[in-house]
């Protein structure tokens, strides 16, 4: 030990490597991470000595992991805005199933605006800087995106099990409208059902190198929590799971199959006409 080390540099210096109790310091106490108190002890002579805050130490990941969302960051930017830019400026390109590839697109610009800055900070930075409402809203939006971008994808498999299994039929109900209004439907059930995470977000204190301020969850109770978990891991998780594995099982199925069957003939020749007549008087409208 370096003899011009001063008490609580020791104190502190042999809790770190021992984690036993020196000098009347308490070693059940945690001394860093969320719910730490600011550590305050009793010298071997009996006065009072209180710990002097240092800087934590600067880690490789606190670069290193920032860089590498920023790269994230920007071909995300640029890739999803180009495709919501072509599905939006060439009409032939408004078809439902890149309605969905939009709303995809979408949840993800949302979330590499509102939530991966926020995220990259949490490396070099050992406190929460941006206050109580950035705390709830970005945990939200968090939330928001994840749950729509999986029932996006459920409702892709969906119209594609659909579309393979009743290809004519489905001529009728595969419009872009029916997709839009999907898609906005997503988009307020997971808005309005994610309100929870914006709510139980709250700021706690700690100590780690010196008073941090942290974000974290406060459920009201364990019964809240675990009701929550099991939401999330039902809706965001397994449900979307299993009906996607449904819908390409169906797909499987209806491809082994032959693809026109005699009985229907004339009723998807019908289908058909009116597709065509429809598509041909929207092409001119478009013109």
């Amino acid at each position: 030990m370096d003899p011009l080390m001063s008490i609580d540099q020791a104190e502190m210096k042999l809790i770190n490597d021992t984690g036993l109790p020196v000098c009347g310091i308490d070693s059940s106490l945690p001394l860093e991470g969320p719910g730490a108190q600011p550590y305050q002890s009793s010298g071997c002579n009996g006065s009072a000595v209180k710990l002097v805050d240092q800087s934590p130490p600067l880690l490789v990941d606190a670069w290193l992991v920032p860089l590498f969302f920023a790269l994230i960051m920007m071909v995300g930017l640029v890739g999803n805005s180009l495709v919501i830019y072509v599905i939006t400026k060439h009409r032939q390109m408004r078809t439902v199933t890149n309605f969905y590839i939009a709303n995809l697109a979408t949840t993800d610009i949302i979330f590499l605006v509102c939530c991966v800055p926020f995220t990259a900070t949490l490396y070099p930075l050992p406190s929460w800087v941006f206050g109580d409402f950035m705390c709830r809203i970005v945990n939200y939006l968090q939330q928001v995106t994840a749950q729509a971008t999986c029932i996006t994808l459920t409702a892709m498999s969906v119209d594609r099990c659909y579309a393979t299994v009743y290809p004519l039929q489905s001529l009728r109900h595969r419009t872009s409208r029916v997709a839009m209004a999907v898609s906005v439907g997503i988009w307020i059930g997971s808005f309005v059902l994610s309100v929870p995470v914006a709510a139980y977000q709250t700021l706690d204190t700690g100590y780690w190198y010196g008073p941090q301020t942290y974000c974290i969850e406060a459920f009201p109770s364990v019964y809240h929590q675990k009701t929550f978990i099991l939401y999330t891991f039902l809706v965001v998780y397994l449900l979307p799971l299993v009906t996607i594995c449904v819908c390409y099982a169906f797909m499987l199925k209806r491809m082994s199959r032959p693809v026109v069957e005699p009985s229907d003939n004339n009723y998807q020749v019908q289908l058909l006409a009116e597709r065509g007549l429809e598509l041909k008087v929207s092409y001119k409208q478009g013109i």
